[in-house]
Order: structure tokens, then sequence, then C-alpha cells
């Protein structure tokens, strides 16, 4: 679980906790003062998308993990967590990833927040807009994209193979929810095609470990 720590996995529960509830209050104030289908005033919609931002979150997920696997030559390299060695590990790619984690959580359980908050305010009737959908399919896509960049930032790092069964379950519990993505159907077809992508990334990881091994 050290590994864990380390990319800053801990912190990001906490993260997720309190976004989630910081998307739900937002929603619901919202609702009671405008209407989910009303303009927004400026500092009201800077309330709410101010968490998010999907394009950084991609900008640092790809630099991170280009960065970690130059870094550590994908995993090859075995690094030394006291010392701080590679120190292009410790000191540029990995600090990355550990941003793009948090902020992909931190976007993920705001969009979850407002998904949840209106599905409330939608079954109580106390709006008749039904926006929970496209939200709860936004946060599913985040997600989708975020959960690789923890878990290949483990498999770069975990040179030991420590936390491979851990790795494993993770990665069966992945593609269990990318099946569930395809029979519910959610709004967003990107959504979709992202974990399927994934998935095969994760399952040609996966033979690749059990070929070397």
């Amino acid at each position: 679980m050290h590994l864990l720590k380390e990319i800053g996995i801990h912190a990001a529960a906490k993260g997720f906790v309190i976004f989630l509830f910081y998307g739900i209050l937002t929603t619901i104030y919202i609702n009671v003062a405008y209407g989910l289908d009303a303009d927004l005033p400026d500092a009201v919609t800077a309330t709410l998308t101010g968490p998010i931002s999907i394009y950084t979150f991609s900008w640092l997920a790809v630099v991170g993990m280009l960065g970690l696997a130059a870094t550590t030559k994908v995993g090859v390299i075995e690094c030394d967590f006291e010392k701080k060695r590679p120190l292009g590990v410790f000191y540029f790619s990995l600090p990355i990833c550990e941003a793009a984690i948090a902020l992909g959580i931190v976007i993920g359980a705001t969009l979850l927040g407002v998904a949840l908050a209106a599905h409330m305010l939608y079954l109580a009737e106390f709006t008749k807009i039904s926006i929970y959908q496209d939200f709860y399919a936004l946060a599913t896509f985040m997600f989708f994209i975020t959960f690789p960049v923890a878990y290949f930032s483990i498999i770069f790092l975990d040179h030991q193979k420590n936390m491979e069964r851990f790795l494993n379950i993770l990665a069966v519990l992945y593609l269990i929810a990318t099946v569930a993505a395809l029979s519910f159907g959610l709004e967003l077809k990107e959504v979709i095609q992202i974990g399927i992508v994934m998935s095969m990334l994760i399952v040609m990881q996966f033979a690749a470990r059990k070929l070397k091994a």
C-alpha cells in the first residue's frame, strides 16, 4: 500500500468525498435559487464548473504517463523510494501523475455529486429537468480515464510486483465496469469507447507481465 500513498490515492480519496458533497450542495442551491433550466450568473456557473477541467486533466495525464514510462523504461528500472531515485521519476513524472489522478477524482466526484443531486430533485419532483443522465455518463467517463492513470502508474513503479494481486482484482473490476457500461447504454458513446480501449490496454499489459514471469 506504500505505492498508493506515493501516487496520492489516500489524499485523493478524501478529495472525492469533499467534492462529491460540493457537487450535491451546489446543484441543490442552483435548483432552489434559479432552477436547473435557468441561465445562471457567471459567478454561479464558475462556482459549479470551477473544479472541472477535463482538458487540464488530459494534458497532465498524457505528460505524466509518457514521462513515467520514459523515466522507468516502462517499469524496467527499479525505483528507490527512500533515496528518491531516479530523479526524473520522483521530481517530474510521478508528481504530474499524482496531480492528474487527484484532479480526475475531483472532477469525477463533482460530476457524480451533480448527477446524484439532480436525480434526487427529479425523483422528488422539485424539478422537471432530467439532466442527471448526462452527468452520470460524464462521471463514468472520468472514472474510465482516471483509473488507467493510477493503474499504470502503479505498474511502472511496482518493480517487485508486490501489488500484482491487488492490481489484477482492480483490472477485473474495471473490465466488469466496462461491460456494465455497455449493458446500460450510457448517453455518451465516448464513455464506452474509452472503457473498451483502456480495457484492451490493461489486458495486453496483464498478458505481457505473465509472459515475462
